[in-house]
């Protein structure tokens, strides 16, 4: 007679709080390493070299993650890889692409309010197709949260690095991540997220080798600071890899509205990384936008608990 087997404990609710707080910290500082890196080095040359490092390292991660495989999604196969290619380059590629290249043209904290709006750009894109309802209260709090960008423009401080340009790259990087969200919500679901971050990754990896090879060719990466290299390294491990682990895992175990919560603190953590490493000025409008946009956020959340 064979003894069943045990199963595993569910982990403790502290467990995954320090998880999600050090996801919180390396998704935050994830403003500072860019821009750290664009400081230093041409954008075609950070970006070649974040995604071929990026899809090196996803490769054993998606390996061992295959071993155990979760019976809650599909396997995939060659005839699906043009849906998951379509939402990891748009959804995942294309959004990181442009935040790269929006935060080398503004400052940390204008980078981080703006792409605090995702929930909000989500709820609109789910109410245009008809996953989402907007009640009063949600229209009340997107109302607000946008008033706090107009907040944000009106008030720029000319000598802190901002510019309308790069604002207006990180609301473009923002609104293709909020349409990833509503219409890769089924392939993520299907397939898995992991899967989805890995052909994203692997396949951006493989065709950023001939752009990365050209750019070496006519800059010389090599004479970068260790700072700057540093940025890289950290965009293509913790932020693509380690950050996103710890979010997959919380979701396993925590309601979706209890973790995303969690980021609503993102663009609070990164303004203050920003002053403390990059030296970026508070200013009043900057805690005024802040605050609206954050009021904003609260309004618009998942009213049920469980959601």
């Amino acid at each position: 007679m064979t003894t069943p087997a045990i199963p595993p404990a569910p982990p403790r609710a502290a467990k995954i709080y320090l998880l999600l707080a050090l996801m919180l910290l390396i998704w935050s500082a994830n403003y500072i390493f860019a821009k750290l890196a664009t400081r230093e080095l041409p954008l075609v040359l950070v970006l070649g070299l974040r995604y071929a490092l990026a899809g090196a390292l996803m490769w054993p991660v998606y390996l061992v993650a295959r071993r155990h495989p979760d019976p809650a999604v599909v396997p995939w196969t060659l005839r699906d890889l043009p849906v998951l290619l379509g939402c990891g380059f748009f959804g995942l590629v294309g959004n990181q692409l442009l935040f790269v290249a929006g935060i080398s043209f503004t400052s940390v904290t204008h980078a981080a309010i703006i792409t605090a709006l995702a929930p909000v750009m989500v709820l609109l894109g789910a109410a245009a197709v008809g996953q989402e309802r907007i009640t009063p209260a949600k229209l009340r709090g997107i109302l607000i949260a946008m008033s706090g960008i107009i907040v944000l423009q009106c008030g720029k401080d000319p000598t802190g690095g901002a510019t309308l340009f790069g604002d207006a790259i990180m609301v473009v990087s923002t609104l293709v991540f909020s349409a990833f969200s509503v219409f890769g919500k089924g392939p993520a679901a299907r397939f898995g997220s992991l899967t989805l971050n890995a052909v994203a990754y692997l396949s951006t990896g493989l065709l950023a080798l001939p752009v990365l090879y050209w750019a070496t060719r006519h800059y010389q990466p090599w004479s970068a600071s260790p700072l700057a290299w540093s940025g890289i390294v950290y965009m293509a491990l913790f932020t693509s890899i380690v950050g996103y682990l710890i979010y997959a895992y919380a979701l396993r175990h925590f309601p979706a509205s209890r973790v995303a919560g969690v980021t609503y603190l993102q663009p609070i953590l990164a303004s203050l990384l920003a002053m403390v490493v990059l030296h970026e000025r508070p200013t009043l409008s900057l805690a005024a936008a802040t605050a609206l946009v954050l009021i904003g956020l609260h309004q618009t959340r998942p009213q049920n608990p469980s959601a």
